[in-house]
């Protein structure tokens, strides 16, 4: 996957998926190469097999399992009333995570909502940049959320006309990331 090889890691994730089945693990990263590879039903329908798992076991926990599913809707831009319930209910539980609210945003950027989208983004925006001046356990994974949501405000500031803060926010994300933001960076 880090290769972006993604039919081969979806065939890796197959096998290691028949002989450990309904693994929190093998669903998240499954859903991650699908949405890569445009098959955008199939990754939602492993983040419901994870948002059902999350509901019997709490792994993944609720919240998290609830804002993927979220995610991996908006990404396909599907089901987005059933996704924007479910990260309100995500938030009702992390009030203010900033990811959280990247996929509030992002959903109502989808909707066309790009004033309500502008108010999630920029305080999502606000409070990961702060993130990154603390100690994190996977930095990496900090950093690639950090590009994914100025690439979300980027675009919801194209849409406000906006284009000036947009470029500023698409400069960071590159600086991030090492290449110029676009729909594969989710």
């Amino acid at each position: 996957m880090a290769d972006a090889n993604y039919s081969a890691a979806l065939e890796d994730c197959n096998a290691v998926d028949e002989r450990v089945p309904n693994n929190a693990v093998v669903l998240t990263v499954r859903s991650q190469i699908l949405q890569h590879l445009g098959r955008h039903e199939e990754a939602i329908a492993d983040c419901k097999s994870l948002d059902r798992m999350s509901m019997t076991s709490g792994i993944p926990s609720r919240p998290m399992a609830l804002n993927g599913l979220a995610y991996a809707r908006a990404v396909g831009n599907l089901e987005l009333d059933d996704a924007l319930k479910g990260v309100e209910e995500a938030l009702a539980m992390q009030p203010g995570d900033p990811m959280f609210l990247d996929t509030r945003g992002f959903i109502l950027y989808r909707q066309g909502k790009y004033a309500e989208s502008f108010t999630d983004m920029e305080r999502a925006v606000i409070d990961i940049e702060k993130l990154l001046r603390e100690p994190a356990k996977d930095r990496r994974s900090l950093i690639q959320g950090v590009a994914v949501v100025r690439y979300h405000r980027a675009l919801v500031l194209e849409k406000l006309g906006r284009y000036a803060e947009a470029k500023l926010d698409r400069a960071r994300a590159k600086q991030l990331i090492g290449r110029n933001p676009d729909e594969t960076l989710f």
